[in-house]
């Protein structure tokens, strides 16, 4: 089947027709400018008074029923969402709703006018800021929320925009100029059929507006002067489909250009969670249903590009959903529903616990990863942290050789024979591009370490806790990697999968066979020296993960701190494993939140604080501040 091009349907009414168009159907005589459109024609008409409305010429193809749709939506929401801006269906002046007007061309189209919603389109502000974002979601949310209740005879309809349908693209892939793009969509339809459409039937289902794109939702400045979303227009493309398609279409559009595009949408969920829960099965579609709007938006600018080849506007806006598509391919669909999950305040990883809870039960069993005693012997917990007092400068533990004298100078002068680097501690000591993030709001690297290191000489043999399977073993040679690193495989009594990862071995450690059966304490690896390590002093990096992403012999053990409640639910602690008494970690020092209340507790209110979220700076070297996270600022 071939896509309609309903393009060619389109009004052709000049400025000066719409305006008398306007006059006549619905005595309102104002300026008139035309508005972008893709198969209808819009006039904003301005009025001395200051008022202004939309008139809405419809292709000569639509239908009214279709049209009623779209008004009694407006008036519901009117009714129901009062608070999200969306036009008002204004009647014509013989009390009509939709009144018809002919076409130079002998064509009939309907006609109808609608107030003029003020702010800007969201395409045209700058920066798209966090709270924007969450704003746009809790929009969209309101919108979603009012619709369960929306009854229309013409809201069932087959429509080439409904999420539901994404598959009938596979037979319009063929307009799709190169053979690498279409393979790419393809891979997104197999994903959609294997992953998504199964589901289909449990989700949710209502009358959606399907047009959440950033040319359609408005913002305009709050209370303060930072713009948020107020509401959407154009009601165009809406019908009666799966809850979760708003979101998804709102996700696609925010995560356009974003050097983070998951954590940009992750925001957006986050608003519309407040407004409108997900449920879990929707959060399980939502990343596909994403990439799903993507694959159609780019397939019907190829049909539309056959039909009008000179459209330079529609070739370059296409150009960020290509670059959308690809930078996507390379996310875990799980992580970002991970993503996801943590923006609903829900636990990242629901796996995770099950997990953690088998170790605990089995604590008691586990082998010594290496020959020190940590359950009862003397340690050394050495304190890398951003504000660390023990680390004069950031040269220091950014040269190996000096890194090491501090170590083991530092185990050695409580004379104990091994050291102990945290968990959950942000860290200043990675400082290679392997380290660098993108974030979308925020300067920051990975720097939050998601293991529990393991300081002892060179050689010092490494043993499996329990017993597993060899998953993967390689050699990650950049600077500031794991080195030689071996991964074991395992699984709870119920048959639920979780890794173990050991990094910075020797090189003999990688002729460990993968798919090999390994027992409780038997000797996997050595410790590895500096010069084969990835450059670190002599320890073990030692970590547990309930999800490896299909990964081999490879896993970050470190983690953007923007990210912190997924990454620890994805790499649990591992010393319910190690069994370090909880005694021998210092506390940690106060957040920024426990900060504050001190402040208010014991400082007047003259004695203020800078920002919105003020900052817990606590390290200065050179020309820079850091936070606790390790964000340096200027």
């Amino acid at each position: 089947m071939t896509l309609p091009v309903i393009v060619q349907h389109a009004p052709r009414f000049t400025v000066e027709q719409a305006r008398r168009l306007a006059a006549e159907l619905f005595e309102v005589d104002g300026a008139a400018e035309a508005l972008p459109s893709e198969r209808d024609q819009n006039f904003r008409l301005a009025l001395p008074s200051g008022q202004a409305f939309v008139l809405k010429i419809a292709n000569a193809m639509e239908r009214r029923e279709v049209l009623d749709l779209q008004n009694a939506a407006m008036e519901h929401l009117e009714a129901q969402a009062p608070g999200l801006a969306t036009p008002r269906v204004v009647p014509a002046r013989d009390g009509r709703a939709i009144a018809e007007a002919t076409g130079e061309d002998g064509r009939r189209h309907f006609v109808r006018l609608v107030t003029w919603v003020p702010g800007r389109v969201l395409a045209a502000v700058r920066p798209h800021t966090e709270a924007l974002l969450e704003s746009l979601g809790r929009a969209a949310g309101e919108m979603d929320r009012a619709f369960p209740s929306f009854e229309h005879p013409a809201m069932h309809r087959d429509f080439p925009w409904d999420l539901a349908g994404t598959l009938r693209m596979r037979a319009e892939l063929e307009h799709v100029d190169g053979a690498e793009r279409r393979a790419l969509l393809g891979g997104v339809l197999d994903r959609f059929e294997r992953d998504v459409q199964p589901r289909l039937p449990r989700l949710p289902r209502q009358v959606v507006h399907n047009d959440w794109n950033d040319h359609n939702v408005i913002a305009s400045p709050g209370s303060e002067g930072v713009p948020v979303v107020l509401g959407v227009v154009d009601f165009g493309d809406m019908l009666h489909s799966i809850a979760v398609a708003d979101l998804a279409v709102c996700c696609a559009y925010s995560m356009l250009g974003k050097p983070d595009p998951v954590g940009a949408a992750a925001a957006v969920v986050r608003g519309y969670h407040e407004r409108r829960p997900l449920e879990e099965a929707e959060l399980g579609v939502l990343f596909e249903l994403i990439r799903a709007r993507l694959v159609i938006s780019a397939v019907m600018a190829a049909c539309q590009l056959e039909q009008a080849p000179g459209n330079e506007y529609l070739r370059i806006s296409q150009g960020q959903v290509w670059s959308l598509l690809e930078k996507l391919e390379h996310v875990s669909p799980a992580f970002a529903r991970y993503r996801f999950r943590a923006a609903c305040g829900l636990p990242p990883c629901p796996q995770s616990a099950a997990v953690v809870a088998w170790l605990r039960e089995h604590s008691h069993e586990f082998a010594a990863v290496t020959t020190a005693d940590l359950r009862t012997g003397p340690v050394t917990v050495l304190d890398l942290s951003v504000g660390s007092p023990e680390i004069d400068s950031l040269a220091t533990v950014q040269d190996p050789g000096k890194f090491t004298e501090l170590a083991f100078g530092r185990i050695a002068a409580e004379g104990t024979e091994v050291g102990i680097g945290r968990y959950d501690e942000p860290r200043l000591v990675y400082v290679s591009e392997l380290f660098r993030h993108d974030h979308n709001w925020v300067v920051e690297n990975r720097t939050l370490h998601v293991g529990i290191d393991v300081f002892q000489p060179v050689g010092t043999p490494v043993f499996a806790p329990m017993a597993g399977r060899v998953h993967s073993v390689a050699n990650n040679q950049a600077a500031g990697d794991y080195g030689p690193t071996i991964v074991l495989e395992h699984q709870t009594d119920e048959g639920v999968p979780f890794w173990t990862l050991y990094g910075h071995l020797d090189l003999p450690s990688l002729a460990l066979e993968p798919g090999r059966i390994v027992e409780r304490g038997e000797r996997i690896g050595r410790m590895g020296d500096v010069t084969v390590n990835g450059g670190w002093p002599p320890h073990v990096h030692f970590q547990v993960m309930v999800d490896s992403f299909g990964r081999a012999g490879d896993f970050p053990g470190v983690a953007p701190p923007s990210e912190r409640a997924v990454w620890l639910s994805l790499v649990p602690d591992p010393n319910v494993i190690l069994g370090i008494p909880e005694n021998v970690f210092p506390p940690k020092p106060p957040g920024g939140e426990e900060i504050l209340a001190r402040r208010r507790a014991h400082l007047g209110r003259n004695m203020s604080v800078s920002y919105r979220k003020p900052l817990t700076i606590v390290r200065g070297e050179g020309q820079y501040l850091f936070d606790a996270d390790g964000r340096r600022f200027l």
